[in-house]
């Protein structure tokens, strides 16, 4: 008998474990969230947003869902900073806020004489409809410079002005051409090649400059 006794003491305390420890098996009550309020967002549904982080309401969400949530929605590449917080008031509220990438409106094109705007545009790494990069932007001048100066434009100067619409999320890039005068090429003599197809590909190269 008092073997039975103490194995029902034993399954007991067991049972008491698994049903009373604190995240054991059950989904914690603090982590459950009833609302999730989106702030800040205009380039998707917050439909897509939520689906995207992985959230949804009346369902636990922890912080490592938060973390990998937040992950997801960076690489989406449309945002540049997103905020998951709790409400102070209500610790069940969810709240997600995010800040935009701006989207290029327009490329303008001023000061150049010799270069068509669409020459440039097509030159420039950084496209209209696509989301802009701030810390990429003197990378961009830097590529679009270097392509210049391949046809022949060897003094060029390039300057640019940001142009933003808080409201729609949207900028204007602007860039202003200097061209100076351009390099042209009169005469070309080439000496020890005698392969006329590595000839041809030399001419190819210095064609640029013609």
């Amino acid at each position: 008998m008092y073997c039975l006794s103490l194995v029902r003491t034993i399954a007991m305390i067991f049972l008491t474990l698994i049903f009373f420890v604190p995240g054991a098996l059950a989904v914690s009550a603090d982590n459950i969230i009833r609302h999730i309020e989106v702030r800040g967002l205009t380039c998707m549904s917050e439909t897509e947003l939520l689906n995207l982080m992985g959230f949804r309401e009346a369902a636990e969400i922890t912080d490592a869902d938060v973390r990998s949530g937040i992950k997801r929605a960076f690489l989406s590449m449309r945002f540049r900073d997103i905020i998951v917080s709790r409400d102070d008031l209500d610790s069940s509220n969810l709240i997600v806020e995010v800040r935009e990438k701006y989207r290029v409106k327009k490329i303008s094109v001023h000061g150049n004489r010799l270069l068509e705007d669409r020459e440039i545009k097509q030159y420039f790494p950084l496209k209209e409809g696509q989301y802009f990069d701030e810390a990429k932007m003197q990378l961009y001048i830097e590529t679009l410079k270097e392509s210049l100066v391949e046809i022949g434009f060897v003094d060029i100067k390039i300057d640019f002005i940001l142009e933003f619409n808080e409201a729609e999320r949207e900028i204007v890039v602007h860039l202003y051409i200097k061209e100076n005068e351009p390099l042209f090429i009169k005469r070309v003599t080439i000496k020890g090649i005698d392969d006329d197809e590595e000839m041809e590909k030399v001419y190819l190269k210095l064609k640029m400059f013609s």
